[in-house]
């Protein structure tokens, strides 16, 4: 952000709010799809700004809690342009028992590497999620 005009190449709308995963309620989704990674994804060597940081920390802390609200079977997010696929777990409590939740969480790289990895299919009937680098 700190490269970037506000207005020109990045907009405070971009961010995602608290009013924003209010929004989505709390009803399950088969597929949530966001432009960041929920906290709990491990990402590797990202090297942000210490302002940076503090603001992608409080959008994917957002992001969780739009996840364990939601459950959605699948988000996918392409913001940190790395291909990867992680299974996003955590506890609630259903009528005083621990119960386990997970979401597949799946993001995509960047179409410059130019090595199948920034797209893939999503099947609705079977819901399944097909990565383009096995397509090949």
């Amino acid at each position: 952000r700190q490269e970037r005009v506000e207005g020109e190449s990045w907009w405070a709308g971009e961010i995602t709010s608290d009013a924003d995963v209010e929004r989505l309620g709390e009803d399950p989704l088969d597929v949530l799809v966001t432009h960041d990674a929920p906290d709990g994804v491990p990402l590797k060597g990202l090297g942000l700004p210490v302002v940076d940081q503090v603001l992608a920390d409080e959008v994917r802390a957002r992001l969780r809690s739009a996840v364990e609200s939601t459950e959605p079977n699948l988000l996918l997010h392409g913001h940190w342009h790395h291909r990867y696929s992680h299974e996003l777990t955590w506890p609630t409590n259903i009528d005083g028992e621990l119960v386990w939740r997970s979401t597949q969480v799946e993001g995509l790289a960047a179409d410059v590497q130019r090595d199948r990895r920034a797209w893939a299919i999503l099947e609705l009937e079977p819901m399944r999620f097909v990565d383009a680098k096995a397509l090949a």
